[in-house]
């Protein structure tokens, strides 16, 4: 067996001379601000962490056996007649014959007003621009019914 044999200067590849330029030459470079973008964990992470451990380690480690068997009844409720209908009746106005319908004039019924509602409404418009400034004050005089006779 030969012994490994180091290559020579000559033998070792060669650089292109304008890459070496570029590699060792001066490259203007410009001023940056460097942000932290991974910052430490403040004190209230480290506790919210520290609580949620403990919190999945009491899961972990909960006994079983206080545990009771619960069954579960799968309960399928059938429609009611009402929501079946309520489904149907899309497919059913589709099916509708147009042709059994019977063509109707329309009749439209105007309703006058009564004398009196007529009247009513007079005497609302006669109120309600009735000028109270030709009004006279009267004294009122109170009358009680009882008549005083006085004996002589």
């Amino acid at each position: 067996m030969a012994e490994p044999k180091s290559p020579t200067l000559a033998e070792l590849p060669k650089i292109p001379n304008d890459l070496k330029n570029e590699m060792f030459s001066e490259h203007p470079l410009r001023h940056v601000e460097v942000h932290e973008k991974n910052p430490l964990p403040t004190k209230d992470d480290v506790e919210s962490e520290r609580r949620h451990e403990q919190f999945k380690q009491s899961i972990e480690s909960f006994p079983h056996i206080n545990l009771r068997r619960a069954s579960t009844e799968e309960k399928n409720v059938l429609p009611s007649p009402q929501d079946i209908a309520h489904e149907k009746a899309p497919k059913l106005a589709a099916q509708f014959n147009k042709q059994e319908l019977h063509h109707v004039e329309p009749a439209i019924k105007t309703s006058y007003p009564t004398p009196e509602d007529y009247a009513r409404e007079k005497v609302q418009s006669l109120v309600s621009s009735f000028d109270h400034s030709e009004l006279k004050h009267v004294e009122p005089i109170v009358k009680t019914g009882v008549e005083v006779i006085e004996d002589h």
